[in-house]
């Protein structure tokens, strides 16, 4: 495909055959895909094929605040006597849900089924924790898959974006004195631009220290500060340090609740 016409106007491209049975909508994602001045055309699985045109700069609708290419994250720490609980967030814009909604869709009928989304979460929330590191006293820390759900909400022009969440958890090291330490860094989407977010708070234990703050000011990746916008919060690493004693935290808000209940099974929710 020629490289865009940078000059004013719209700009036609004549895409390959993709297949419209599965976009579903997703025209305008392929607008805003080439307005953004990617024109390329995004991978399709087989089936009925249909020469689609699309016009660069056509697409009017306001696409997800931080831009519909960035790849959101939070680490929700709750750090307790003898366990550590990870609540961690992703949040995709339209651009990279549209991709890894191909992928989850194992089938390519444009829908994700309560299987397939399952079978997807099975796979990415682990990979997701193998992408933590986090240490207490030294001493790394095994974090397993207590519950995850999977929603996606509706962004741009009706478009789709992508909302993991994976409750995750380890239990710690026995202590070898009063006072201990924690550290956490978040290595996934190493290439992917967006918010990465930290917060820390106790849990019958007592923050002595942390250069994080204890509460999310995206709100978990549902509403980001418009002051922002143009430079979001890069927290990739956390330190603290804790004693055993102290208040119980409010409620948390685990991913495993929406799996007990069966949430992340229903289509209505899916999408």
């Amino acid at each position: 495909m020629a490289a865009p016409d940078k000059r004013s106007g719209p700009v036609a491209y004549e895409a390959a055959p993709v297949d419209l049975s599965v976009i579903h909508g997703y025209g305008t994602a392929l607008e805003l895909y080439l307005d953004a001045g990617w024109p390329s055309v995004l991978p399709l699985p087989p089936g009925k094929k249909a020469a689609v045109l699309l016009v660069a700069g056509a697409a009017g609708a306001a696409a997800h605040p931080l831009g519909n290419f960035t790849v959101n994250t939070s680490s929700g720490l709750r750090v307790g006597p003898d366990r550590l609980d990870v609540d961690y967030v992703v949040d995709m814009a339209e651009i990279p849900t549209f991709q890894t909604r191909q992928a989850v869709d194992t089938d390519h009928d444009g829908t994700v089924g309560p299987a397939e989304a399952a079978s997807w979460r099975d796979q990415e929330c682990p990979r997701l924790a193998g992408g933590l590191r986090a240490t207490v006293d030294g001493q790394a820390l095994a974090l397993s898959v207590a519950g995850s759900s999977l929603t996606f909400p509706e962004g741009a022009g009706g478009l789709a974006t992508l909302r993991l969440e994976c409750a995750l958890a380890a239990r710690l090291p026995a202590a070898g004195g009063p006072g201990r330490s924690l550290a956490h860094a978040d290595g996934n989407h190493p290439g992917r631009v967006g918010w990465r977010e930290i917060t820390a708070v106790g849990d019958r234990a007592t923050l002595e220290s942390a250069d994080v703050p204890t509460t999310s000011s995206s709100a978990r990746l549902t509403a980001y500060p418009k002051d922002q916008l143009s430079s979001p919060l890069d927290q990739r690493t956390a330190s603290l340090r804790f004693h055993p004693g102290g208040a119980a935290a409010a409620a948390a808000q685990p991913a495993h609740w929406f799996t007990l209940l069966g949430v992340a099974s229903m289509e209505g929710w899916l999408g």
